[in-house]
């Protein structure tokens, strides 16, 4: 009896011991598969995908670890293509160092080949994959894992699973290997979706940032142009007054009658400079106050058409030189309540830069026409276009060149002239030009096909200037027509 109770036990341990190691590990794969496919289907969020897609695996198959990479396939610039492998799951996980595949690498290229798991016995073993560079080779045994298995979606290498050894200590077998190449196959689908919002909410990060810095530059540029624009005040009138004084004396010295002839030249050219410099100061103290929007009108009725006359004869002498053609073809417009003092400094500098940009024995053409009631002009309001046959505007540039300080090409080839072609300046210009028409409540902008120094494309530039509305019985009051050729007019 003593026997017989001993030997009972004993015979069904060993029997189940031999009969374990017979048949090895025992789960069911269609359970497991089913199991693991219900679980992972609807997640969306990367890390909870990569625990969940795991630690089924680890429970089922009995296993001491595993892991969940993703696969970013990135194209290098000498063209080679490398896939990179980060880990998908924890924080300390993800401090692991990402390792970089070559395509034409034994292993990147057996995963995209083969498509099939890899054993790390036959990573270490096999000739064929001898030729993997020592930091792929360290990288993969430091994870001290015994088998990988892709994953793939639309035939893209999308991720990577890692398993350890079983607990049992026993080897995969081809059903294992099937079971968890069917795995991922599983987990392709819910990876993808995984990557995509997991790139999105990068992407929305990445964003944030990016616009936190933005913000922060936009204010430092604010406070550049703050800086600036203070610059130009204090500058325009500090120098105003003592360029006033050089002007006053010169004037005064070339007046005087007992001056030497050889004396004279030199104070004309002294008071040419002044004055040249007096025109700059002017200009920087407008946009001074532009930017500190103290800019008002003093409005009167003005004719458009004997103003732009008036500047046009101006520049006789240097359209003479330069055999250059300004036409003017304006037809009788109404009259419009604006600052003539202003709107003269609008179409010189409109005319200056025609004349600058269009080369010699170019042509150089003001038109305009009234504008009916509209609803941006409930008065109706004149339209002038001063067109040009020079270098054109850059599409791109179209709002630039009316920024302060702002110069077409390259600064340091312009000429200092104010006529001669392409010809430079303080680059105030067009800027102070578009602060005159807006102040007006006007509209500026700039017509071309593109920039270009060879075929002279040209371009125009509109103004629009509104009509005010008319008082009680008060009629409106039309300027003279005006068609000339204006270097023709100064000859005669």
């Amino acid at each position: 009896m003593l026997i017989a109770l001993i030997f009972a036990p004993l015979t069904s341990l060993v029997s189940r011991t031999i009969t374990k190691w017979m048949k090895g590990d025992q789960y069911d794969a269609s359970v497991t598969i089913h199991q693991y496919s219900e679980s992972i289907s609807n997640i969306l969020d990367m890390d909870r995908l990569a625990s969940i897609a795991v630690g089924i695996m680890l429970e089922a198959m009995q296993i001491e670890r595993g892991f969940l990479f993703l696969v970013d396939a990135e194209r290098q610039a000498d063209g080679r293509k490398t896939y990179k492998l980060r880990s998908a799951r924890s924080p300390e996980e993800r401090q692991m160092v990402a390792v970089e595949l070559d395509e034409s690498g034994p292993v990147a290229s057996h995963f995209i080949r083969e498509q099939k798991p890899l054993l790390q016995y036959d990573l270490d073993l096999l000739p064929a994959f001898r030729n993997s560079s020592s930091f792929e080779r360290d990288w993969f045994a430091q994870l001290h894992t015994e088998v990988y298995i892709p994953i793939f979606a639309k035939k893209q290498w999308i991720g990577l699973l890692a398993f350890g050894s079983k607990l049992s200590g026993n080897r995969y077998t081809r059903e294992d290997l099937s079971v968890l190449s069917a795995h991922a196959n599983q987990t392709a689908v819910a990876l993808e979706n995984a990557r995509l919002v997991d790139n999105l909410m990068r992407l929305n990060q990445e964003l944030r940032q990016a616009r936190r810095t933005l913000e922060k530059n936009n204010q430092e540029l604010q406070r550049i142009d703050q800086a600036k624009s203070d610059f130009i005040s204090i500058a325009s009138h500090e120098l105003r007054t003592p360029l006033t004084v050089i002007k006053g004396y010169t004037e005064m010295l070339m007046d005087d009658p007992k001056m030497d002839t050889n004396l004279k030249a030199m104070m004309r050219g002294i008071h040419d400079g002044t004055l040249r410099l007096h025109e700059v100061m002017d200009s920087m103290f407008d946009i001074a106050q532009l930017d500190a929007r103290s800019l008002k009108p003093h409005l009167q009725p003005v004719d458009l058409a004997h103003l732009i006359r008036e500047v046009c004869l101006e520049y006789s002498k240097p359209l003479m030189q330069r055999e250059q053609s300004l036409s003017i073809d304006l037809p009788s417009l109404p009259l419009v309540k604006a600052d003539a003092h202003l709107l003269k400094k609008l179409f010189h500098h409109l005319i200056r830069n025609a004349v600058k940009f269009t080369p010699d024995k170019g042509r150089i053409y003001i038109s305009g026409h009234h504008i009916p009631a509209i609803i941006n002009l409930p008065n109706g309001g004149v339209e002038v276009v001063v067109s040009d046959t020079g270098v054109g505007v850059d599409p791109n540039l179209r709002e630039i060149i009316f920024t302060k300080f702002y110069q077409p090409g390259e600064l340091g080839k312009h000429s200092t002239s104010k006529t001669r072609f392409k010809g430079g300046g303080a680059g105030l210009g067009l800027a102070l030009s578009k602060g005159i028409v807006e102040a007006h409540g006007g509209r500026i902008w700039v017509e071309s096909p593109g920039y270009d120094e060879v075929h002279f494309p040209g371009d125009q530039f509109h103004i629009i200037l509104p009509l005010t509305k008319l008082e009680n019985n008060e009629s409106q009051r039309t300027g003279e027509e005006l068609r000339v050729e204006v270097t023709r007019v100064a000859a005669g």
